[in-house]
């Protein structure tokens, strides 16, 4: 028996025990005070009519007390799911009639007369890669072999497109402990799942990512790092995480040059140029640094995210190629390029100066012969 059954009947034992008492105490105190018959007679008729008025009126009390707690419950619970945007399905499993709420069927895309209470619109809904397992959560519920229903998964919206859907239930028993209900909710869980396949994504850009990558609190202290910053500077991510990125310069910069980028960084909320940085085995590098600030909702400032190419390699071919566009293969020495260059400076430096500039040149001849008699080693 239930506990709603044994309030039941423990109200109608006492009701029968009152009504008892009353009748036996009354018919003895009317036999007691009253000799004639008649009068005792009369008495018992008014009698039955009190005690009938008087249970009248308390059932009355006890069912409108009984009935508005009801409805204050119904109308708790029904603004409760609609604060929570959650749709209702009640399922009569001695039936298989299935009561879906409003919220359910516009869930769903669909409207009120749209979808009859019936458990075949529900599982003719399910992706049918889910179904199997939905039925198969439903069975071991209906038999005991879990007392939780918590599952995810998906359904067919009347545009065309599934929807994630998380659904939780309970089940109801009769008095003989056999489940006859199960009531659940359904909660569209979409944008959170299409969320979390994004995390995901930049979590794995983030990792697998041919940039080293760091990102700062506002106040420049280091809270994540990839495994691509591991690789060129040599710091962990345990010697990383907790530092500043300072301990990464390598003092050819002057503290004009963070000034100014900072400067940059705080107006345009990105800044982008060369830097040279060490490395933790004190290897001195070039890398080509991207940093961004990121905002929270009331658009301040709460992250930095930098990026950064190691270019040193290209710095060395670029100085090479530089080199040779200045300097003779054969000989090692300074070429008219060079020369030109370096008399333009010099003239340019003399005028805005108001100095004179000399100029010496030496033809040096035979330089063939020599090469071809004694060598380029010793002809040069």
């Amino acid at each position: 028996m239930n506990s709603l059954s044994k309030s039941a009947a423990k109200i109608s034992l006492i009701y029968i025990v009152v009504g008892a008492i009353w009748i036996l105490a009354s018919d003895l105190a009317l036999t007691y005070l009253f000799n004639s018959k008649e009068q005792v007679a009369q008495l018992q008729t008014v009698k039955g009519w009190f005690y009938i008025l008087a249970t009248g009126v308390l059932l009355f009390w006890l069912v409108h007390r009984q009935l508005k707690t009801i409805k204050e419950s119904e109308e708790r619970y029904i603004l409760a799911m609609k604060g929570s945007q959650d749709g209702l399905w009640d399922w009569n499993v001695l039936t298989d009639e299935v009561i879906y709420s409003p919220r359910w069927k516009s869930m769903l895309g669909y409207e009120e007369n749209e979808i009859s209470n019936d458990l075949v619109e529900g599982v003719q809904r399910l992706h049918p890669d889910d179904k199997s397992r939905v039925l198969s959560h439903t069975a071991e519920l209906m038999e005991r072999k879990t007392d939780k229903y918590n599952i995810e998964f998906r359904m067919l919206h009347k545009n065309g497109q599934y929807i994630n859907i998380l659904s939780r239930a309970f089940a109801i028993e009769d008095e003989t402990g056999k489940i006859i209900r199960l009531v659940g909710t359904h909660v569209d869980i979409t944008e959170r799942k299409q969320a979390e396949q994004k995390l995901k994504l930049a979590a794995s850009v983030f990792s697998h990512a041919r940039e080293g990558i760091f990102i700062t609190d506002a106040t420049g202290v280091i809270i994540d790092i990839n495994d691509t910053f591991t690789d060129v500077t040599g710091y962990s991510r345990e010697e990383a995480i907790g530092q500043n990125p300072r301990i990464l310069q390598s003092g050819r910069q002057l503290p004009d040059f963070y000034v100014e980028m900072w400067h940059v960084l705080l107006e345009k909320g990105f800044w982008s140029g060369e830097v040279w940085n060490r490395s933790k085995n004190g290897e001195v590098y070039a890398q080509m640094l991207n940093i961004s600030s990121v905002k929270d909702a009331g658009g301040q400032i709460s992250n930095y995210v930098a990026l950064f190419t190691d270019i040193t390699v290209t710095k060395e071919h670029q100085r090479q190629l530089e080199r040779n566009a200045h300097y003779d293969v054969l000989t090692n020495l300074p070429n008219r390029v060079l020369l030109a260059d370096r008399l333009s400076q010099a003239m340019l430096q003399c005028d805005r100066h108001a100095h004179s500039l000399a100029v010496i040149f030496l033809d040096l001849d035979g330089f063939k012969h020599v090469n071809d008699l004694h060598g380029h080693d010793v002809g040069g």
